[in-house]
């Protein structure tokens, strides 16, 4: 549970750590939760980890057997399962 108020971030970044979560809608929802109305969230993450840098044991298998290109639609879909239209 994050520890900032309801609707008191006017912007969360999460920058690479997105592939990592275990549960990524729980994470989601809380930064929904935490956003002020019309607050941005910005994702980001780099594909070139997940391959021959030696991380791609610590990514979920949700990021792991899906095609690169296809990661985006992955994001989208759980943004949509925390509540983000």
């Amino acid at each position: 549970v994050l520890p900032q108020a309801d609707g008191s971030m006017g912007a969360v970044l999460l920058s690479s750590g997105i592939p990592y979560l275990t549960h990524p809608e729980q994470v989601l929802a809380q930064v929904r939760r935490v956003l002020a109305p019309n607050g941005r969230i910005a994702i980001s993450w780099t594909d070139r980890e997940f391959s021959g840098y030696g991380l791609s044991s610590k990514a979920t298998k949700a990021f792991l057997h899906r095609p690169p290109e296809t990661r985006p639609q992955l994001v989208q879909a759980l943004l949509r399962g925390a509540g983000f239209e």
